[in-house]
């Protein structure tokens, strides 16, 4: 996964009344993907770019560029990346007595969405802990003052699907996904046993959902991910190849030129002209 993340806590001025935990940047990740359960933090969120799916009790909800989102600690749930339109989220962990009052007072659906910008608060944030000492009075004010923003603009949203048999897609994305966040190799025999299903059949529901079969869009994800990588990390084109289970420069520089008509070392060049 492709983040630049800072970890921070406020000190004890505010007595773990409410403070950050954790913040940090989704860089436009396809393969993203994370389920949480019982977790002691809520995430404060703005997606500044593409599209977000948010998955709860058997349903599923959309979050979309521009959208803020609150999203509560101790429930269980999944949150993961459109992989047409990855998201560019900018998040927050918070933790603490105050966050848990406003939010169980203010909201009533675990998923609080609000067409709302905020990203001049989380930059203010952001700014107050790059400092060498850093204000922790104002990171509380800045943290309230975004959970009251997202109040007074909060929308009802609507879930129009559930995760049943149309929701394999989702199951076969973040499977892959999975697979290659592990740096693991996809085994087509393994994922048909994963879902009780022939390999005939899983071949059949990937060319009606994908139009291509699970190792292509297998393909299609590695080098979707290596784009992000070329763009937004250092890493050297060995270890993106390594990373991804490449284990043959060559082979990777191919499949990559295949895909896109540029060899990895050109595409990196021409993004950074």
């Amino acid at each position: 996964m492709i983040f630049k993340e800072v970890f921070y806590k406020n000190n004890q001025i505010v007595n773990d009344s409410i403070y950050v935990r954790q913040t940090g940047i989704l860089m436009e990740d396809p393969s993203y993907c994370i389920s949480r359960e019982n977790s002691l933090t809520y995430v404060i969120g703005y997606i500044k770019k593409g599209k977000m799916f948010f998955k709860y009790e058997g349903k599923i909800y959309d979050f979309y560029e521009g959208q803020a989102v609150i999203l509560p600690e101790k429930i269980k749930y999944m949150l993961y990346a459109d992989i047409i339109n990855p998201p560019c989220f900018e998040w927050l962990n918070i933790r603490g007595k105050i966050m848990s009052c406003m939010y169980e007072n203010l909201f009533e659906h675990p998923c609080v969405v609000a067409n709302v910008d905020i990203t001049k608060l989380l930059e203010s944030i952001h700014s107050e802990i790059a400092n060498i000492l850093p204000n922790d009075r104002k990171i509380t004010r800045y943290i309230i003052d975004i959970i009251m923003t997202i109040y007074e603009n909060n929308i009802k949203i609507d879930s129009d699907r559930t995760a049943s048999f149309s929701d394999l897609k989702y199951q076969f994305d973040s499977y892959i996904c999975n697979i290659i966040q592990n740096e693991e190799v996809l085994i087509v025999e393994n994922m048909a046993k994963k879902f009780s299903i022939s390999i005939s059949k899983l071949n059949r529901l990937f060319k009606s959902f994908f139009n291509c079969s699970p190792y292509q869009y297998y393909q299609i994800i590695r080098i979707d991910i290596a784009k992000s990588l070329l763009e937004n990390s250092n890493l050297s084109i060995n270890d993106i190849a390594n990373r991804l289970s490449y284990y043959d420069r060559n082979y990777f520089s191919k499949s990559f030129y295949d895909k896109e008509g540029k060899y990895p070392a050109e595409y990196r060049n021409s993004i950074k002209k």
